[in-house]
This record gives structure tokens, sequence and C-alpha cells, in this order.
């Protein structure tokens, strides 16, 4: 007589928790974050057209390009670097950053709209109304990444509760 012991097949294994927001989100998200950062350097770019024009392409009478190289070369930098460090910032901060780069962008097209309505305006005061598009898209940029930020903050949050969930459960 043989003794038989039965066997009893493990349990399968627990799949991942499945995630209350889909993978597609986060991919979504990812792909804003892009955009982002290209209307940036889109607003950036068009800020930098009129700082161009106005020392380099068109000084005031009587200087030459030479005698704005600081006042045209350093914004010119602060832009720059600013544009390599803004992806590396926390949500807010670049906000805080597109925010108030709109607001001083789009007061650099104060000039060239009061000199369009005198009815004195020159080549480079029309280019300076760019400064309304750049500072306008700047400041929105900043009050969506605002938006955004929450957005993805929630969904963090989603995947911690359904992890804790999960994890509950098992």
């Amino acid at each position: 007589m043989t003794l038989e012991i039965p066997v009893v097949a493990a349990a399968p294994k627990a799949s991942a928790p499945a995630r209350a927001v889909p993978e597609e989100i986060e991919a979504r998200v990812t792909a804003v974050g892009r955009r982002e950062y290209r209307l940036f350097l889109a607003g950036i770019g068009l800020a930098t057209v009129p700082i161009i024009d106005d020392n380099f392409l068109h000084p005031a009478p009587g200087t030459s390009a030479a005698d704005h190289l600081a006042s045209g070369l350093v914004p010119l930098g602060v832009l720059a670097g600013i544009a390599v460090l803004y992806p590396r910032l926390r949500a807010g901060l670049r906000a805080a950053v597109s925010m108030t780069l709109g607001a001083i962008v789009f007061a650099v097209g104060f000039p060239g709209a009061y000199y369009i309505r005198d009815g004195s305006a020159a080549f480079d005061h029309y280019v300076a109304l760019l400064a309304f598009v750049a500072g306008a898209l700047l400041l929105a940029l900043g009050a969506l990444r605002l938006a955004l930020g929450q957005l993805e903050r929630l969904v963090r949050a989603a995947h911690a509760l359904v992890d804790r969930g999960a994890a509950i459960a098992e």
C-alpha cells in the first residue's frame, strides 16, 4: 500500500496592481510637457527679436551696434540661460518664471505701441509689438503650467492610492 500525498497547486501570483489611471494619461502629460517647452521656446524666441532689432539691427541714431553690446547681450544671455534651465525646474517655479518673463516682455512692447499711436513710429517700433505676442504667450503658459502641475499631482495621488489599495488587498 502506497501512501499518496495530495499535491496542492500553488496559487497564481498576483499580477501587478491595475492602475486606476491608465498609462496613456501619463504619456499625454509627458507630451504636454514637451509641447509646453516648445511653446516656452517660441515665446523666448519672439522676445529676443525686439532685443536684437533694437540693439543691433536698428540702434539709436548716432550709435553703432558695438555701443549696445552689454544692453543686447546680457538680456539675450539671461533668456538663453532660462531657456536651458526651464525644463529642469519644478512646475510651480516654471510657472513663476514664465509669468514673470511674460510680464517683463509684455512691458517691452509699450514704447512701440506708444510711437505707433503717436504716429512717429519707425520699423523697430513695429517689431516691438512682437513683445506683446511673446508676453501674452508666456503669461498664458505660466497659468497653464499651474493647472497642469495640479493635474500631475492628482495623477500621482491616484497612483499612490491604487498602489496602497492593492497592497492592502494582498
